[in-house]
């Protein structure tokens, strides 16, 4: 019982830490889970554990399209972002549909830099929270 109770406390805790983040912070936090779920499939791929390395890869995916959809259409670099994003994702599905992990090497590092890139820009930007989190938030860097 008490496992449960610790369970849903580190839910709890987790959910608020993401409602908290700001719009930078919150994509670092989706491309670094991408990351996370890249090196498992990685490691899958080599083991021949092929259904852990399909689940690993969707859900890359997903997050990946998630991301990409909430950049904000007015902010300039979003079609380039979306555009490498989409890159991203063919190359998680080719590494999914080949069973081949040869395309992760090409993704892992575009995502590094743009987790950093993300990072980076959200560093000493101290912006008015809302008091309620919008069930719903687009990437606004434009002001």
């Amino acid at each position: 019982m008490a496992t449960m109770t610790n369970e849903a406390e580190l839910a709890r805790w987790r959910e608020m830490s993401v409602r908290t983040l700001s719009p930078q912070g919150l994509v670092v936090f989706a491309l670094e889970g991408v990351l996370r779920r890249v090196g498992l499939a990685e490691a899958a791929l080599g083991a021949g554990a092929l259904e852990e390395a399909h689940v690993a890869l969707t859900e890359s995916q997903d997050a990946l399209i998630a991301v990409a959809g909430s950049l904000n259409p007015g902010w300039p670099p979003t079609g380039n972002l979306r555009r490498l994003f989409d890159f991203c994702v063919g190359r998680l599905r080719e590494s999914n549909w080949r069973k081949d992990p040869a395309p992760l090497a090409e993704v892992s590092p575009i995502l590094r830099e743009l987790a950093d890139a993300f990072r980076q820009m959200g560093q000493g930007v101290a912006a008015p929270r809302p008091a309620a989190a919008p069930a719903r938030r687009t990437v606004d860097f434009a002001g």
